[in-house]
């Protein structure tokens, strides 16, 4: 079962060397990434509301899998998806 959220979950970021996450905070919890499954770019709609993402499949310490991204025109991190 996968959980979305709308709107995504505002969490706090820890990087590594490239920009990738390493842990994040979460409703007051840590979660360590423990792998990244997978890395894309998305940059859309920029001639209405530009949208410009780094997004992140990775899997944490308690074993589950989600996907986070960085707004790269704000320097926010979200939490968008977990797999459960």
């Amino acid at each position: 079962m996968t959980r979305l959220y709308r709107p995504p979950q505002s969490i706090e970021a820890t990087t590594g060397d490239r920009d990738e996450p390493l842990a994040f905070e979460w409703k007051g919890q840590v979660h360590r990434v423990i792998q990244l499954s997978n890395h894309w770019r998305t940059h859309l709609e920029w001639w209405r509301m530009e949208i410009w993402r780094d997004y992140f499949q990775v899997e944490v310490q308690g074993r589950f899998t989600c996907v986070v991204y960085r707004d790269l025109l704000t320097n926010k991190w979200y939490l968008e998806r977990i797999y459960d």
